[in-house]
């Protein structure tokens, strides 16, 4: 998007000394569309449950994901690659004993700070292959 900005001084001044200028902004982006966030599975590693989830977000970069079991405090979760910098984000999130069967939310962030949220309910995770 782009913004011409015209100022005139044509109402204080006479016609021949009147003066109008403008000026072009930079272009720049709206994106009011938060990031979507899937989970995509689960899995049993001992006595954790691994809950699996992908972050999208359709016109600028995921920038933070984070995790909550209660509500109030919320934990930086990394992306599998270990850095968020890219519009598609895959996640393994390590949950210790009961939390998981209690849910978790997840948060995610995008680059011009939209917000979005889901619930996972982990409690039906599969045993992972060989344990």
């Amino acid at each position: 998007m782009l913004f011409r900005s015209v100022a005139s001084d044509a109402s204080s001044n006479s016609p021949a000394t009147a003066l109008t200028g403008s000026m072009d902004s930079a272009t720049f982006d709206i994106d009011n569309t938060a990031p979507t966030i899937a989970v995509t599975g689960t899995r049993r590693d001992g006595a954790r449950t691994v809950l699996l989830f992908e972050v999208r977000d359709s016109d600028s970069s995921v920038q933070r994901v984070e995790y909550s079991t209660d509500g109030d405090t919320w934990t930086a979760v990394y992306p599998i690659d270990g850095l968020a910098d890219s519009r598609t984000e895959r996640f393994e999130l390590p949950l210790e004993g009961d939390v998981a069967s209690r849910g978790v939310v997840i948060r995610a962030t995008d680059a011009l700070n939209n917000i979005g949220n889901a619930r996972a309910d982990a409690a039906q995770a599969t045993t992972s292959g060989g344990r």
